[in-house]
């Protein structure tokens, strides 16, 4: 009974959640919009506000001008992803391939709870040898035990097995908080990083709204592994390119 009480939960609080940015959405839209047209009519009616012969500038496009914030940044985007993707990924993987959401949610949570201890551990190694030195290894662990998790799934090993990679997948690093590391350095007591930091906020917005619908969607409409499969490549390939952007480190 708490498998089907799971779903109907989970089902109800994502689309109550995506209900929810949907209205944000339109509502911003229409802000924007009402903005703009009170502004053209004042500019029309020759009123003593008008629009400035030149544009504001884009605070957004000034922190990406500097020479090697887009290519971190997107990097860093693809990395953080599995943030978000693993932890639900795990559960509709083992809860389809098992059919037992006990074990699926004990899985989940012994990496969940696992990462919260070791990413500030992880973080603080990166302090010390810096962010290439540190990450790289890091993430080759994380990526072999989710393989590892998603083999034992698919080949019905031992239980042991998934509780056992679970623990080391935790190994993975907090992209978000390299990423704002990042930031800090390039910008550090100029206004500019408090736009960064903002830019950052709604990126994690993003990620936790697109990766766990992204994991999930892909659990049920390809096969149990899809969503734990892209989000171990995500975490490779981004966290790769990520450690390559030198420059900015």
């Amino acid at each position: 009974q708490l498998g089907p009480c799971f779903c109907n939960h989970f089902l109800a609080r994502f689309t109550h959640d995506i209900s929810f940015y949907i209205r944000r959405v339109f509502y911003l839209t229409y802000i924007a919009y009402a903005t703009t047209y009170s502004a053209y009519a004042t500019y029309v009616s020759g009123g003593t506000a008008r629009l400035q012969e030149q544009a504001m500038p884009n605070p957004y496009k000034e922190i990406f001008s500097v020479p090697g914030t887009r290519g971190f940044s997107a990097a860093g985007f693809l990395a953080r992803l599995p943030i978000a993707m693993a932890p639900i990924g795990i559960v509709a993987m083992l809860s389809q391939a098992h059919g037992e959401y006990w074990l699926a949610g004990a899985v989940s949570a012994t990496f969940a709870l696992t990462n919260a201890l070791i990413a500030p551990q992880v973080s603080r190694l990166v302090d010390r040898y810096g962010q290439a030195a540190v990450l790289a290894p890091a993430t080759i662990v994380s990526v072999f035990a989710f393989l590892v998790l998603i083999a034992a799934t698919n080949q019905n090993w031992p239980v042991w097995t998934l509780f056992a990679s679970a623990f080391l997948a935790a190994a993975m690093p907090s992209m978000p908080a390299m990423l704002r590391a990042r930031w800090t350095e390039i910008f550090r007591d100029r206004p500019e990083l408090n736009t960064a930091f903002a830019f950052e906020s709604a990126a994690d917005e993003l990620v936790y709204i697109a990766g766990a619908s992204l994991s999930v969607g892909l659990a049920v409409a390809l096969f149990p592994e899809a969503g734990m499969l892209i989000s171990t490549a995500f975490l490779a390939v981004g966290t790769l390119a990520f450690v390559q952007q030198r420059a900015t480190e």
